[in-house]
């Protein structure tokens, strides 16, 4: 019977660790690259020009709709409120960030009100998609910026 012995385990794990712990790092910083271009994209989406005035009628006695466009830019609070919020680990080698706006209206922007408020107040809002167009433009580079930090990273 022969018997082979590696003596050298204990340095491939430790080189082993290494690499983990470095592709964990590359990962976790593509996450954040990825929540600054989210963060850009729904700052640029909430950014639309401004409805005009209250709905016309032309000399027929047409409804002219709104000018197409996002809530308009009053202040700009809602676009300096979009921020990465939370980051963290969402399982082994997974890493997360939450992207949220966080003024009080950014919801009914978003989705749209139909309907009367608690306060009585009666509303006809239709919604200006701003988060989810930029997830979804993000989502889709998604793949192209983690196989960019990882070969960069993990190159030897």
């Amino acid at each position: 019977m022969a018997t082979i012995v590696f003596e050298g385990d204990n340095v491939l794990r430790a080189t082993l660790y290494t690499v983990v712990a470095h592709e964990e790092e590359v990962t976790r910083k593509a996450v954040r690259d990825l929540a600054v271009r989210l963060t850009n994209y729904a700052k640029r989406e909430a950014s639309g020009p401004a409805r005009v005035g209250i709905p016309r009628r032309n000399r027929k006695g047409e409804l002219i709709p709104y000018r197409a466009g996002g809530p308009g830019v009053v202040s700009g609070t809602l676009r300096r409120s979009i921020l990465p919020r939370r980051e963290g680990r969402a399982g082994a080698y997974s890493w997360f960030v939450e992207v949220a706006p966080g003024t009080p209206y950014s919801r009914r922007l978003e989705l749209g009100f139909y309907g009367t408020d608690s306060l009585g107040r009666r509303y006809q809002q239709p919604p200006y998609p701003y988060m989810k167009p930029a997830r979804e433009k993000t989502q889709r580079e998604a793949n192209a910026v983690f196989a960019r930090a990882w070969a960069r990273g993990l190159a030897p």
